[in-house]
C-alpha cells in the first residue's frame, strides 16, 4: 500500500516518533522532519531535519511511503527509515550522505558520548536523542556559543551506512546489540498486515478501507505520563491529542475487533474525570485541558458499543453507569441557572461544532443538539440502571428525560425548526444567525419526535440547494450568507455528523434516505480522502488529511457494522 506522506505522517502503532514531509517553509526550511509529538499540538515537535546529501550537497529525491517503511531514492542514492521499536529510529543508506540538523533553540546541544555516540538534547522541546552510528562514518557540526550549540548537524556517509536514533527524556541505557534491520522491517510489516485482516473490506473502496485501517493504526500512541491508556490521536499531523468526543468514534470503529483498544479510548478520560463530572476537553501524554469540553454523546456511543459486543461489557456495566451519571450531572449542576434547569455550552468548543453560527454571537448556549444529546444519555442511564438492578435510578432517569423531552418540544421548536437562544441573564434570545445543520441533531431521538417534527426536519435535510450535497450534509447551509467552503463547521461535511444524522435517520425510520447518505460518505473519502473535513460542493478534503474519526466512520460504514 502506497500513502501520500504529504497527507499523512510515517509512524507506527504506539510511537510518539513521527516524520512528516512539508512543502512549506518551516524553522529550517522545506523537507522532511523527524518529529516528537509529546506535549499536545501546541507545538508540532520538530526536532530534526533529514537531508540527502551528495558530495556535500543537498539533492532532491522521491518517496516511497509504505506502512512499515519510508524510502528516500535521489539519483544515486538511497535511504530507507523505520520505526524500529517505540522510541527508536532506524535509518540506513547506500551512494549518498543523511545530514540530520537540530531544529536549535535556547540550551540546545550536542556532546559526545563514547563510541562515536552522540546525544542530541532538545532542551526546548524536553527530549534527547542518541546518534549512534553503525556503520560509516560521520562528521559533526556544532560551534558552541557560550551555553548551546549555535548550530547542530551530524552527518553519516559512505559507500554505505547504518545508524540508530534512540529517544529517551532522561538518560540513555545502551543496548548490547541491534537487530538485523532487514528483520526488523518484516516484524513491522507483519504487524501491519495483522492489523489490517481485522478491517475486512468490500472490494469496490478496499484501498480506502486498507487506507483507513492504517491511519488508525498509525496515530495510536502507547500509554504514557496523563494518558493512562493506549490512544488513538486524532492526528500525527498536527492534532496530537485525543478529544472526548473524538475518542467515541474511534471506539466504535473498533468495538469488534479490538474491544480493549476501543474501551481504553473512553477509559482514558474516565481515568482524569473531574470530581464535578466533566471530563476534559482533550488529553495528551502531559495534561489534561478542562477549559472546554465536549458534548455528551457518550451515552449514543456506548449504546452501540454494547450491542456491537455485549460480552466485552459484561463486567463494566457499573463502571459505565458511574461514569455516565456523573458526566449528565454535571450538565444539570454546573450548566444550568439557579431559576433554569435547561443545560448550556459555554463555547463553542463545548458543542464541538466550535464555530458554527449558532455560536456568532457567543453563549453562553441553550441548544437542541445539547438537550437532544442528554435525552439520548439518560435514556441509556436508565437502561443501565435496570441492568443493575437500580430501580429508583431507572425511574429517575426515565422521568428526568421525559421532562427534557417536552421542555425540547415546547421551547424549542417553533412549529418549522428547532432553535437555539443566547441566555443573558434571565433573558433568553432566540439565535437567527446562519441555518446550521446543528439544529438537526435532535433527529438522533428517532421515534421519541412526534413524526410530525421527525417528517418536516427531514424534508428540509432533503431541499434541494440547502445542506444536501453530492457529497454529504454541509454543516452550514448553502443558502446561508454564513456558508463558506472551508469555514470548519460553517459549510464543510464532516464524518462525526454524517455518522450521527445517518443513525439518527435509522432511527427515525428513513432507512432509505439513512443508506443515501452513507454510500455519499464513501464516495466522499473516495473523492478527497481522510481528510478532516470536505468542501460540501466539490468533495475536496480540507484541513488535516490524515484523520483518526474521518477513518473510523468509514471503517464503520464500509464494513457494514452499522445496524440499529
Amino acid at each position: 500500500m502506497k500513502i501520500n506522506i504529504e497527507d499523512i505522517s510515517f509512524s507506527r502503532y504506539g510511537s510518539f516518533l513521527s516524520v512528516s514531509y512539508y512543502k512549506e517553509e518551516k524553522e529550517l526550511g522545506k523537507g522532511l522532519y523527524i518529529r516528537n509529538i509529546r506535549g499536545g499540538d501546541e507545538d508540532f515537535g520538530n526536532f530534526l531535519l533529514a537531508e540527502m546529501l551528495v558530495d556535500g550537497i543537498p539533492v532532491d529525491y522521491e518517496i516511497d511511503m509504505e506502512p512499515e517503511r519510508l524510502k528516500l531514492t535521489g539519483k544515486n542514492g538511497v535511504i530507507e527509515l523505520i520505526v524500529s521499536e517505540k522510541n527508536e529510529i532506524r535509518i540506513r543508506g547506500k551512494k549518498c550522505s543523511l545530514r540530520l540538523t537540530l531544529n536549535n533553540q535556547s540550551y540546545d546541544h550536542i556532546i559526545s558520548h563514547e563510541n562515536n555516540n552522540w546525544e542530541f538534547n532538545s532542551y526546548s522541546k524536553h527530549i534527547k536523542s542518541m546518534f549512534i552510528p553503525l556503520t560509516g562514518e560521520t562528521a559533526i557540526t556544532a560551534p558552541w556559543n557560550e551555553e548551546r550549540s549555535e548550530k547542530v548537524q551530524a552527518e553519516i556517509y559512505g559507500e554505505s551506512f547504518e545508524c540508530v536514533l534512540h529517544f529517551y527524556k532522561s538518560v540513555y541505557l545502551p543496548k548490547e546489540e541491534y537487530e538485523d534491520f532487514d528483520l526488523c522491517l518484516e516484524k513491522i510489516k507483519n504487524e501491519f498486515s495483522i492489523w489490517l485482516k481485522s478491517f475486512p473490506a468490500p472490494a469496490q473502496y478496499k484501498r480506502e478501507n486498507d487506507l483507513a485501517a492504517y491511519v488508525l493504526w498509525n496515530n495510536t500512541v502507547y500509554s504514557e505520563g496523563v494518558l493512562t491508556h493506549d490512544a488513538v490521536y486524532m492526528s500525527k499531523n498536527w492534532m496530537t491529542n485525543i478529544w472526548s468526543w473524538d475518542n467515541c468514534f474511534v471506539a466504535m470503529s473498533l468495538i469488534e475487533n479490538h474491544p480493549e483498544l476501543a474501551w481504553a479510548q473512553l477509559e482514558s478520560f474516565y481515568s482524569v474525570q473531574d470530581e464535578s463530572g466533566l471530563f476534559p476537553d482533550y488529553i495528551n501524554d502531559r495534561y489534561a485541558s478542562f477549559s472546554c469540553c465536549k458534548p455528551p454523546i457518550h451515552g449514543w456511543a456506548i449504546k452501540y458499543m454494547y450491542d456491537k459486543n455485549p460480552e466485552f461489557f459484561s463486567d463494566k456495566l457499573e463502571m459505565i453507569y458511574n461514569m455516565i451519571s456523573r458526566w449528565t450531572d454535571f450538565w444539570f449542576t454546573y450548566r444550568t441557572y439557579k431559576n433554569d434547569p435547561v443545560p448550556k455550552y459555554y463555547h463553542g468548543n463545548d458543542s464541538g461544532w466550535d464555530n458554527s453560527t449558532v455560536f456568532h454571537d457567543g453563549g453562553p448556549l441553550e441548544s437542541p443538539d445539547l438537550i437532544s444529546f442528554l435525552i439520548t444519555q439518560m435514556n441509556y442511564l436508565s437502561e443501565l440502571a435496570e441492568k443493575l438492578s437500580l430501580n429508583d435510578k431507572k425511574e429517575f432517569w426515565n422521568n428526568k428525560s421525559n421532562e427534557f423531552l417536552n421542555i425540547l418540544i415546547n421551547e424549542f421548536w417553533t412549529g418549522e425548526k428547532f432553535i437555539s437562544k443566547k441566555a443573558e441573564g434571565s433573558k433568553k434570545i432566540p439565535v437567527a444567525n446562519g441555518d446550521s445543520l446543528i439544529s438537526y441533531i435532535p433527529l438522533i431521538l428517532g421515534k421519541l419526535l412526534p413524526s410530525n417534527i421527525s417528517d418536516k426536519m427531514t424534508a428540509a435535510l432533503k431541499e434541494d440547494g440547502r445542506f444536501l450535497t453530492d457529497y454529504g450534509l454541509a454543516t452550514e447551509s448553502l443558502k446561508s450568507p454564513f456558508y463558506n467552503p472551508d469555514g470548519y463547521w460553517r459549510g464543510p461535511v464532516w464524518a462525526p455528523v454524517m455518522m450521527i444524522m445517518i443513525d439518527a435517520l435509522h432511527h427515525t425510520g428513513d432507512t432509505e434516505f439513512a443508506e443515501n447518505l452513507s454510500a455519499k460518505y464513501l464516495n466522499l473519502v473516495h473523492t478527497g480522502g481522510l481528510a478532516e473535513n470536505f468542501d460540501a460542493k466539490t468533495g475536496k478534503g480540507l484541513r488535516d488529511k490524515g484523520f483518526a474519526w474521518t477513518s473510523a466512520v468509514f471503517l464503520i460504514l464500509n464494513n457494514n457494522s452499522y445496524s440499529l
